[in-house]
Order: structure tokens, then sequence, then C-alpha cells
């Protein structure tokens, strides 16, 4: 039983070790800069004042000149609804808030 626990172990390590280098390769042709992610939330009032802060300092301060923009889009509900109707016009944000449920709808 130990030796197959060992060897099971040893066969993760392996594994976990190539899947990091093909990973690695796969990253190497890809330059990020200059790329905007629009971002869909919820957020009202001070949670909106906050979420914009944070996003104007990444904006400010990442590396690769990646631009954040935050666009409220009312709740959850509206939300939903948006992503469905955008599905279908082929015109997505690329980072949504929202439940997991309704990923699924």
């Amino acid at each position: 039983m130990r030796k197959v626990v060992l060897m099971f172990g040893l066969l993760l390590v392996i594994v976990l070790f190539t899947s990091a280098a093909f990973a690695q390769d796969d990253m190497a042709g890809i330059d990020p800069s200059g790329q905007t992610i629009v971002y869909w939330n919820q957020f009202t009032s001070a949670q909106l004042e906050t979420m914009t802060a944070l996003v104007d300092r990444f904006n400010s301060t990442n590396e690769y000149g990646i631009t954040v923009e935050t666009l409220p889009q009312g709740n959850y509900n509206d939300i939903r609804e948006l992503m469905n109707a955008s599905i279908i016009s082929g015109e997505l944000p690329n980072l949504v808030a929202g439940y997991g449920n309704d990923a699924a709808s």
C-alpha cells in the first residue's frame, strides 16, 4: 500500500511539473500590452467608488499597459438580462460579476 501511495504521489508531481512547463510555453508568445478588459459589475455608491479607485490604481500601475473599464450595469438581474442579450448579439464583456447559477441560464 505504501508503494502505491508513493508511486501515485510521484506520478502526480511529474504531471504537475509537465503541465506547468507546457503552460509556460503557451504563454511565451502572448503580449498582454495594450489590452482592454471590460468589466460589468453591480456596484453603486461607496462600493462603486472603491472599485473605481482599485481599477484606476491597477490601470496606472500595471507594467503591461492593460486597461480595465469598470462599467456598472445595474443589479444582478439586470446583468443577467444584459448577458443573455449580449450572447445573442456577440458583443460580450471580458469579465462579469454575477451569480454562478446565472451563468448556466
